[in-house]
């Protein structure tokens, strides 16, 4: 019986152990990812800061279980993959599948934001759920929740191409 259990925690051992930067880069069924750090550009460079475009109705942050995108009514379910923040104007990064450690502060994200490779030490894995950074803010979410919800983020949808 001890083995039994063993090689159930061997099992789900590998199927969560994933590399964080392989995950991060890697396309999700239903959602691209749209964690790139440049604070400029999204993947080759077409999206300059401050693209003009339609804005979202409602920018919203989600669990990986959303679809992205342009949200043009209330009753849009989509998260904003075109998030900046006005306070220190970089991109707003997110991580698929993944959340913030509890341990994660200001001084983190001030000093590594954006090497992935610095910010993936602050993750761990978890189904369903999204983990949200800019170089001063960071949230993770599970549900679909409207920015506007949080006065204390200064993160906008920046237009959709």
């Amino acid at each position: 019986m001890a083995d039994d259990e063993d090689d159930l925690d061997a099992l789900l051992n590998d199927l969560l152990s994933v590399n964080v930067e392989e995950a991060s880069l890697s396309p999700v069924a239903k959602r691209p990812p749209f964690e790139s750090l440049s604070p400029v550009a999204r993947d080759s460079g077409a999206f300059p800061v401050g693209a003009g475009g339609e804005k979202c109705f409602k920018a919203s942050l989600g669990g990986s279980e959303f679809s992205v995108g342009l949200s043009m009514s209330s009753r849009d379910k989509k998260v904003c993959d075109r998030l900046r923040c006005t306070s220190c104007d970089f991109r707003v990064t997110c991580f698929s599948n993944y959340k913030w450690a509890d341990d994660c502060d200001y001084m983190f994200f001030r000093n590594v934001y954006p090497d992935s490779k610095q910010l993936a030490k602050k993750l761990t894995r978890e189904i369903g759920s999204s983990a949200y950074a800019c170089q001063c803010s960071w949230r993770n979410a599970t549900e679909l929740l409207p920015i506007v919800t949080d006065p204390s983020l200064k993160w906008v949808c920046s237009g959709h191409i």
